[in-house]
């Protein structure tokens, strides 16, 4: 077994994921070697005239600190996007880097993501399900990569003619695309990370909260 592989089944047995769990072609830094969750659907409907958002993971970082569950932590990813109406742009520290960088090298294009989903509460997951009829949605997974803060949205409404540029700097950063999932959701990007069990989802909800 090389080193690389090695590496992969100790994120795998870490974060308790599938030996067939699909991984990204290319990983960020901060994630060498880590794996991508399992393939969950995820699916909403965005808003529209999102605000402009300015971040440094720095600030990210600092804002976020004493804050939250001591198992999870949620924080702002850097650079200059826009998070649609209630929707709360905040996602575990791995996630974030990563997407920082994504972000990053679009606004280098002079491009403004709106990221449309971020971190989902239970809750509103579970009211996602309930619209499980809607044609405008994909039909959410009962679990989500969005209730730990490892997957984000980016709504092809309020990106419009951004979506190429959007994959390619999502996919650069290691995110695996949706675009791909068996039941396509193009909209959806996920990185590998926290354990999808009930006490981590709870955790982060106690985070999100502020408790």
């Amino acid at each position: 077994m090389d080193r690389q592989t090695e590496t992969e089944a100790a994120f795998r047995k870490r974060w308790k994921l599938a030996p067939d769990d699909p991984l990204p072609t290319t990983l960020p830094k901060m994630v060498l070697g880590g794996p991508t969750g399992g393939m969950s659907v995820d699916g909403r409907t965005e808003q529209e005239d999102a605000p402009s958002h300015r971040v440094t993971l720095h600030e990210a970082v600092v804002d976020d600190a004493g804050k939250g569950s001591s198992q999870c932590r949620l924080i702002a990813p850097a650079g200059t996007y826009g998070v649609a109406a209630g929707q709360v742009a905040r996602f575990d520290p791995a996630t974030a880097h990563g997407l920082s960088r994504a972000i990053e090298q679009l606004n280098r294009e002079n491009i403004r993501p709106t990221i449309t989903s971020g971190y989902r509460s239970p809750d509103y997951q579970a009211s996602l399900r309930r619209r499980k009829g809607d044609p405008t949605t994909v039909t959410p997974a009962k679990v989500s990569r969005h209730e730990v803060g490892s997957a984000v949205d980016f709504g092809p409404n309020s990106n419009a003619g951004q979506g190429e540029a959007i994959r390619k700097a999502m996919t650069a950063a290691g995110f695996v695309w949706g675009g791909r999932f068996k039941r396509p959701d193009p909209m959806h990007y996920q990185l590998g990370g926290p354990p999808l069990d009930q006490d981590y989802i709870e955790a982060c909800a106690r985070a999100a909260a502020g408790k």
